[in-house]
């Protein structure tokens, strides 16, 4: 089955077109069925018994949304929510609470979380949470295919090359590339030119966009780090 996307949010207005979408469910509880019910059949569900045991194969998880039934330890929640907000896989997350403080509520959301649901769930406001995670879901999966594009083109740059290029980032000139790095000011200009040539762009501002959306979507080289 696929998601059934609706919401007005603005984040949540443009969904993707439907396809299939994965559910990590973890419940902290055993034998609570409630969220389970709401979600099958119109998502593939897969269920955890703590965010332990999903932490612990995150990086081999298939994409997807995380829901997260808060009903143990704030300080786990908030520890699966820093783990995936470092992690390259870009999963957001809900947390479906009990009880649950203004105090935790906020550091969940300020970590990152879609929405913070209190029990029992209203299903309007899941599926609204799930539309906006399909959305940031979709946006993680185009930025990390830009960044992987990105990555491809910068590979062809040497390491001299690359570091004209940071420093063309700071905006610095020739000469004062020419200086920092020991070489001549003409020297730079060469490297400035195969530069882009081999990324195959027409002008040095396209030539430099691309090396800030390597910085955007994941740095990709400690030397092309905008300071």
């Amino acid at each position: 089955m696929t998601p059934r996307c609706h919401g007005s949010t603005a984040e949540s207005s443009k969904c993707p077109p439907p396809r299939p979408l994965t559910i990590h469910l973890i419940e902290e509880e055993d034998g609570s069925s409630e969220m389970e019910g709401l979600l099958r059949p119109d998502y593939t569900v897969n269920i955890w018994p703590s965010a332990r045991h999903f932490q612990a194969v995150i990086d081999r998880a298939p994409q997807g949304c995380v829901i997260v039934e808060a009903t143990v330890n704030a300080a786990l929640v908030r520890e699966l929510l820093v783990s995936l907000g470092s992690s390259e896989l870009g999963m957001p997350v809900i947390v479906v609470a009990a009880r649950c403080s203004l105090e935790d509520a906020v550091a969940f959301m300020r970590l990152g979380a879609v929405d913070v649901i209190l029990q029992p769930a209203d299903p309007m406001r899941l599926q609204t949470a799930l539309a906006t995670a399909c959305q940031r879901l979709h946006k993680s999966q185009r930025r990390k295919a830009t960044l992987k594009r990105v990555q491809a083109v910068l590979e062809l740059l040497t390491d001299r090359e690359r570091e004209v290029l940071a420093n063309l980032t700071r905006g610095f000139s020739s000469k004062e590339i020419g200086k920092h790095l020991a070489i001549s000011p003409r020297t730079v200009d060469i490297h400035r030119s195969n530069i882009m040539g081999k990324l195959n762009a027409e002008s040095l501002p396209q030539a430099l966009r691309i090396a800030f959306i390597a910085e955007v979507c994941g740095q990709y080289n400690p030397t092309l780090h905008v300071q």
